[in-house]
């Protein structure tokens, strides 16, 4: 027998999956700050003086001006960094309008700028990871660090990893890739941030509560649908979706929720 739960309750319940991306264990050896050495971007005057300009759009939160200078620069005078800075100023731009679809769009474009510098390749993907997390897609948020290289991390982009990890539930990874971070932040000399410490300890939280949920996952699939989908349920959430079935019988479908079995 399989069950499936209905289209309304799997709205309602918190979302249980398991990481299809593995997270990258990062050597200490590998961080920025290390003896690994990034050159920096080649950015000219002209440029420089237009991204300055237009980063204090942005530090205003005035889209329509960082677009007014972004509009005004001269794209065939620019070298492949320049260009990919360029493309990550739009990016900027895009995302405080408030399109993430097109802040990514511009965003990729900058990765795949060729001979740009790792440090914009490292921006880009520090965006992307931002952006997906924000759009709570942890899963392709993860998936961003495959393009980073030694020598691209930093202890904040391990937090975004562990962030990641956090929302697939992989607590334990989580608690590996943030305390590399703050083992990191330590040895370079820095402060490390108080939410760090707080995202910690909510991660130490969770695993513990995870530990006596009891996840159980199944293939289903959806109404509709011919492929099937992974759903995960810990015993609390069967034991609700139970009472919401009950429910449901019980008034006649006017409340709660409907289990079909198949």
């Amino acid at each position: 027998m399989r069950t499936s739960v209905s289209a309304p309750l799997l709205l309602l319940i918190p979302s249980l999956c398991i990481a299809q991306i593995e997270a990258i264990d990062v050597s200490a050896d590998c961080l920025v700050g290390s003896a690994v050495a990034t050159a920096p971007p080649l950015i000219g005057e002209s440029f420089g003086t237009q991204l300055a300009a237009a980063r204090t759009c942005l530090a205003n939160e005035d889209a329509d001006c960082a677009e007014e200078v972004i509009d005004d620069i001269d794209t065939d005078t620019l070298n492949d960094d320049e260009r990919a800075i360029l493309a990550l100023l739009r990016g900027d731009q895009e995302a405080l309008d408030g399109s993430a679809r097109r802040a990514r769009r511009e965003y990729r474009r900058a990765l795949e700028e060729s001979g740009a510098s790792r440090q914009i390749v490292r921006a880009a993907i520090e965006r992307l990871v931002r952006l997906h997390l924000e759009n709570d897609d942890p899963d392709d948020a993860l998936e961003q660090f495959q393009a980073l290289e030694c020598g691209d991390w930093r202890p904040e982009l391990l937090v975004l990893q562990a962030r990641a990890q956090f929302g697939l539930r992989d607590f334990e990874g989580a608690q590996v890739s943030v305390q590399s971070a703050i083992d990191s932040q330590q040895r370079l000399g820095r402060d490390v941030p108080e939410d760090w410490r707080l995202f910690q300890a909510a991660n130490l939280r969770s695993a513990e509560t995870a530990a006596d949920d009891d996840v159980r996952c199944v293939d289903e699939t959806p109404l509709g649908s011919r492929i099937p989908v992974e759903v995960c349920t810990t015993r609390a959430e069967r034991a609700w979706l139970a009472e919401q079935s009950r429910e449901w019988v019980r008034t006649d479908g006017e409340m709660g929720g409907v289990i079909e079995v198949r």
